[in-house]
């Protein structure tokens, strides 16, 4: 029997909040957990960013080559790694993603 007075190990801490999750959604409930879902949660964008007109990644030609062009693009702007991460979702498309 565990003693309840014991400090808990934070990294099984952990293990069993995320098998906890991974229960609740198999049994059909809906969690939405914004900071897992969100790879940077603190990240923000400068004021007054506009996402600039990249193409978008369909899934045919080189996906080495597009994501270049984007980081490449987004360093230009001043946009940290952990933005650039965030933003190069939006260029690619729903089939791509798939």
């Amino acid at each position: 029997m565990a003693n309840e007075n014991r400090p808990e190990n934070p990294e099984l801490a952990k293990q069993v909040k995320e098998i906890e999750h991974a229960l609740a959604r198999s049994q059909g409930d809906q969690i939405l957990d914004f900071e897992g879902l969100c790879l940077f949660p603190d990240s923000q964008l400068p004021e007054k960013f506009k996402m600039p007109n990249i193409e978008k990644f369909n899934g045919t030609g080189n996906p080495t080559n597009h994501v270049r062009h984007v980081i490449n693009t987004l360093k230009l702007m001043g946009l940290n790694d952990e933005l650039i991460a965030q933003l190069i979702q939006r260029t690619i498309t729903e089939s791509a993603l798939d």
